[in-house]
């Protein structure tokens, strides 16, 4: 919504209720060009009646008798109109002739201008691809201005679900909010980029505007989203250079100041236009042009290169023969390219200096034509990126790089100390071995992969028997806990930073979602922590304060079971709207004044599980001014912040709704919390619920879910994750015996062992690369998943994500880690083996993987909810069935056991398929469907636990 068309229809309210009191006979809104709200009132009785005084618009009234109109043209037009509101606007496309000679505008952020002068050329998904792969492989921060505003194209890129449009405020509503309230915010009108598209790096994105069609006024012309959006278009003056000129400086101003980025690219109109030559000439340090290979472009190509290519304020250009299908047909665009600038150089009087302008092909590429508009574009486009898997794109992205910064990737110096171990803690280890292996323990990397090639078959097994016991050893004694309570040293030594968690400083994400298991409560109570929030702040790249509120904590005073309110609710959607709005700010109020300095004017109590808080929450809940006022003292916090010299950023999270609500009553008892924080207004207070994966599936009535995934974070492990947080342990406890260890093992792979002891930093975090994990899987627990190095049960590399994986293609953390210490115990008793450190028959064995789930499970089924998730699983263990159960099963077999278990069990689910529901949820079985019909299978994960058989 832009900001002066809601006051127009606020003031339209206040008029019309001035007619029903009969103090005016008839009104018309005029807003002006340069939007003065322009009033003209006829008939008023007294001319105190009309009070604006406190719109904050430029507005002027003027007050008409009846006889006016008769002698007045202009009245007696303006009269007639039916309608109460006009909107005056003219829109001249005239200014992109003018001669741009002034100097270009010199700013900190580089500035790349995209330019097609025909539409299908592949420039929006280029400059999407290229933000991401500067991201993630130069960790730069970008920003996107989508300035194609009769076609707007980035409203549904870097989107888990494309095809629900994430809707918000962008440029047009940014300069005309702008001109009228000096004090909003740009980063109010962007949209942060998940880390999973942006990597090291961050991508912002400014859309063109709000094309939501949800209705937000009862006035015809402005009444959604996008007809204010198209009339707050026709309201920009393209045409006047120095307006636009200036009103854009200020934006670009307004975007270094807040977001600081390294770069801002500009997805400019096709055709000739104002906005293009303003932006590319005046503000671009390089314009990239693209044009196909028909002869309907080459009127835009001469443009391009007599405009940008030889523009005398010295831009920087590309030209991209794009989408072509060969490579003959760019030798003939060369050519054309080739011809007209040859010709413009023999009109230059200045012979020395000729103007060369690089161009690059862009061939058709089919998986790229999918991003932002099928659901499953999103993994293989994150896979093109991060593995530059399209040649003739990093060509062109490398080339721009090489134009915008003067960066250089630091080398990798030659001679790499490893980060020592403590030697008085190896004391005994040292004692042991022979003097050829004191040597390789006390050397450095260099020296050790030197070593190692003068040494005999004798001494690399006894120095690789020596590493391996050492290894597992160090690895036993700092085993982490994965349950229970943490202390903070703790917390902050185990830590593991995934990239995930970055979007905690994400504003337009406020949704974090995941199975038990995937640490969402570690990474709540994380959240406490100085030093961790410092931490991850940097990896973000941000730059302003961040302060994390805890909104439910019993410890301290913020809890209360909403059973309390089972009487007055009755269902009440709108009561727990009200419920919601208090909690938050009696939560935020209990430690505003300490935290951020501002004071309630009201008194602030705990909130406690008791009579005293439900009644002092049902006084303001049912009393509507005492609401309306803590809902205004949330808003002057939010510009208390927003007006602080600190750059104070309140985040307020919450863990634990299930036990605040009942997870059979989420469906209208959460949805109100998650609609309040969807819609909000704020610029400084943002929100983060950890919601519960199966809980949040569960929610039946809530409106466009897959719009509020895109506005979730995903924090489900991955394959990857799970190695290098492994390897982090190994790299904290033994990492200079672990990386000698590899040179036995891959003695021909020095430089690539190097690297990764450079690249796991000071605080070991192995990059998410396959090219560096997998050497290390090999070496700790060999290449395949088979004591006899077959490779029947595949590698071991797959074998841990496959066997230990939910039913729901998800994993969890503790499984893998529970597994992994039975192994450990397990081989420490009988394994005498020089290689690898861990084998196959220790963690593919039943009784291990039996042990993996025993925690894990124990603790799933505490969690609210699942009760009944340890009465089936004890049944099937227990073996009380009547059949066997089997790792797939068909519908009828299955649906026979669970009428069994409702028969003879007490559950809190009294169908089957609420049975089956619960268990998909929670990834226990996965439902499949095929010619035989329906059949359900289980997780491996679950088969040595179950004592499952196969077929």
């Amino acid at each position: 919504m832009i900001n002066i068309f809601n006051e127009i229809s606020k003031i339209e309210i206040v008029l019309k209720d001035l007619i029903e009191l009969k103090k005016i006979k008839e009104f018309k809104i005029v807003l002006r060009i340069n939007n003065l709200i322009e009033l003209y009132i006829l008939n008023s009785n007294n001319n105190d009646d009309v009070n604006l005084k406190n719109y904050q618009t430029k507005i002027r009234i003027n007050y008409i008798h009846d006889t006016e109109l008769i002698d007045d043209d202009y009245l007696n037009d303006l009269f007639e109109n039916k309608k109460n509101i006009i909107l005056d606007s003219k829109r001249n496309l005239n200014s992109l002739l003018s001669n741009y000679n002034s100097e270009r505008v010199s700013r900190k952020a580089k500035i790349v201008t995209f330019y097609s002068y025909k539409g299908g050329v592949g420039r929006s998904t280029t400059l999407a691809s290229c933000a991401s792969y500067l991201a993630k492989h130069e960790s730069k921060k970008i920003v996107i201005i989508d300035c194609d505003f009769e076609a707007p194209g980035f409203t549904n890129f870097y989107l888990n679900h494309p095809n629900e449009i994430n809707f918000q405020n962008g440029f047009v509503e940014f300069l005309l909010d702008k001109s009228e309230n000096n004090e909003i915010l740009v980063s109010d009108y962007c949209n942060e980029v998940g880390v999973d598209f942006a990597g090291d790096g961050s991508i912002f994105v400014m859309q063109a505007g709000n094309l939501s069609e949800d209705v937000i006024s009862k006035i015809e012309e402005i009444s959604t989203h996008k007809n204010q959006y198209l009339n707050g278009l026709a309201r920009l003056q393209f045409s006047n250079k120095t307006e636009f000129e200036n009103q854009f400086s200020n934006l670009v101003k307004e975007i270094e100041k807040e977001i600081a980025p390294d770069l801002i690219f500009i997805d400019s109109r096709t055709g000739f236009n104002d906005v293009f030559g303003l932006t590319a000439l005046n503000f671009s340090d390089l314009v990239i042009g693209f044009f196909g290979d028909n002869v309907q472009t080459l009127p835009g190509l001469n443009f391009f290169i007599e405009k940008v290519g030889f523009s005398e304020n010295n831009v920087n250009s590309i030209i991209v023969n794009s989408i072509i299908s060969n490579r003959s047909s760019f030798n003939k665009f060369q050519q054309k390219l080739d011809n007209k600038v040859l010709e413009m150089n023999l009109l230059k009087e200045d012979e020395e200096n000729q103007i060369s302008i690089k161009s690059f092909p862009i061939v058709r590429y089919t998986p790229l034509e999918s991003i932002g508009v099928t659901e499953d574009s999103k993994d293989e486009f994150i896979d093109l990126i991060e593995n530059k898997r399209f040649p003739e794109y990093n060509l062109l992205f490398d080339y721009i790089y090489s134009i915008i910064t003067e960066d250089t990737k630091s080398q990798l110096t030659e001679e790499s100390e490893l980060k020592p171990e403590s030697v008085q803690n190896n004391k005994s280890f040292y004692e042991i071995l022979s003097a050829k292996t004191d040597k390789i323990i006390n050397s450095n990397l260099f020296e050790a992969n030197n070593l190692i090639k003068g040494f005999d078959i004798d001494d690399n097994i006894n120095v690789q028997r020596s590493l391996k016991k050492h290894i597992k050893s160090k690895l036993r004694d700092s085993y982490p806990k994965l349950y229970g309570e943490h202390s903070s040293n703790e917390m902050l030594k185990n830590i593991y930073y995934r990239k995930s968690m970055e979007d905690i400083f994400n504003h337009s994400k406020f949704i974090l979602l995941g199975n038990k298991g995937t640490g969402k409560t570690f990474l709540y109570e994380a959240l406490k922590i100085e030093d961790i929030v410092n931490k991850l702040k940097n990896k973000a790249q941000k730059k302003d304060n961040y302060v994390f509120f805890h909104l439910i904590d019993n410890s301290t005073g913020k809890f209360i079971d909403t059973l309390l309110f089972e009487d007055v609710d009755e269902e009440n959607e709108s009561f727990y709207h009200k419920f919601w709005v208090v909690y938050i700010w009696n939560s935020i109020m209990l430690e505003s004044e300490i935290k951020l300095g501002f004071k309630s004017a009201y008194e602030v109590l705990p909130i406690t599980n008791d009579s005293l808080t439900r009644r002092r929450f049902l006084e303001i809940i049912q009393n509507n001014d005492l609401f309306i006022k803590i809902e205004l003292e949330l808003k002057e916090l939010d510009n208390y912040l927003k007006s602080s010299i600190k750059k104070q950023n309140l985040v307020v999270i919450f863990d634990g709704l299930d036990q605040i609500v009942k997870p059979s009553n989420w469906h209208y008892k959460i949805v109100p919390l998650i609609n309040y924080w969807r819609h909000h207004s704020f610029s400084k207070i943002s929100p983060k619920l950890f919601l519960r994966s199966d809980l949040f599936e569960k929610l039946s009535n809530i409106t466009n879910v897959k719009e509020l995934k895109n506005q979730s974070i995903s924090i489900e492990w991955n394959q990857q994750e799970l190695f290098a947080y492994f390897f982090k342990l190994i790299f904290k406890t033994s990492g200079d015996s672990f990386l000698k260890y590899m040179l036995f093992t891959r003695y021909n792979s020095y430089e690539l062992i190097k690297q990764i002891n450079q690249k796991s930093g000071d605080d070991n975090q192995i990059p998410l690369d396959e090219y560096y994990l997998k050497p290390m899987v090999e070496a700790f627990f060999g290449k395949f998943a088979d004591s006899k190095n077959s490779p029947r049960f595949g590698e071991s590399y797959e074998w841990f994500f496959r066997n230990l994986k939910n039913a729901n293609n998800t994993i969890s953390l503790r499984p893998f880690i529970d597994l992994l210490d039975s192994a450990i115990d397990y081989s420490n008793s009988s394994d005498n083996s020089k290689y690898p450190i861990l084998p196959a028959n220790y963690y593919v064995h039943g009784e291990a993987r039996k042990d993996a789930l025993t925690n894990h499970f124990d603790d799933l089924i505490t969690e609210k909810g699942n009760e009944d998730l340890n009465v089936v699983c004890k049944y099937i263990r227990e073996k009380k069935t009547n059949q066997p159960v089997f790792l797939n099963n068909t519908k009828s077999d299955f649906d026979k056991l669970l009428k069994e278990i409702i028969e003879f069990e007490n559950t809190e689910n009294t169908t089957v398929d609420q049975l089956i529901n619960m268990l998909k949820l929670n990834g226990v079985i996965s439902e499949h469907f095929s010619s035989k019909g329906v059949s359900y299978s289980f997780a491996l994960l679950y088969k040595y636990f179950l004592g499952l058989k196969t077929k």
